[in-house]
């Protein structure tokens, strides 16, 4: 029988592969049925997402039933001067989409997209080159790996 993918092996396996591809994680919670990692890189995604959070929680006390979260969040410096479109925003959750998408096919872990919400000057402030703003624009992908 074949051992299930945990949250433990989700998380370290995606953390890996998010320093691999120079995020920097700079905060870290790391619990048996809840891990957080907010994240940054200097060299922004699609010119503007330099951060981001990635969010994992067991469901039903399994630990091989996991909801994935990534949000990511636009230096609004940059995207606020981008022209905001809905043609624009399309391609950046299709963007965003298949990079999650190539982080699991690459680690081999099979999910599922369950919803992808965009949020145009949310509420929340995230640091941004040492300053606390609001981002320009937030992107959350949810996934989930069911046993």
């Amino acid at each position: 029988m074949k051992k299930p993918i945990t949250i433990q092996t989700i998380a370290k396996t995606l953390s890996a592969q998010l320093k691999y591809a120079g995020w920097r994680i700079e905060i870290d919670d790391d619990y048996d049925s809840f891990k957080l990692y907010m994240a940054y890189n200097d060299k922004a995604l699609l010119e503007a997402f330099s951060a981001m959070h990635l969010l994992m929680m067991t469901l039903g006390n399994d630990p091989a039933n996991v909801e994935i979260r990534f949000t990511f969040f636009a230096d609004p410096r940059i995207s606020l001067k981008i022209k905001d479109s809905v043609k624009w925003q399309k391609e950046i959750k299709d963007s965003l989409q298949s990079l999650c998408d190539n982080l699991f096919e690459e680690a081999g872990i099979k999910v599922e997209l369950d919803w992808i919400k965009s949020t145009r000057l949310p509420h929340r402030k995230v640091n941004f080159s040492g300053k606390g703003l609001r981002p320009g624009l937030e992107v959350e992908l949810a996934y989930w790996k069911k046993g």
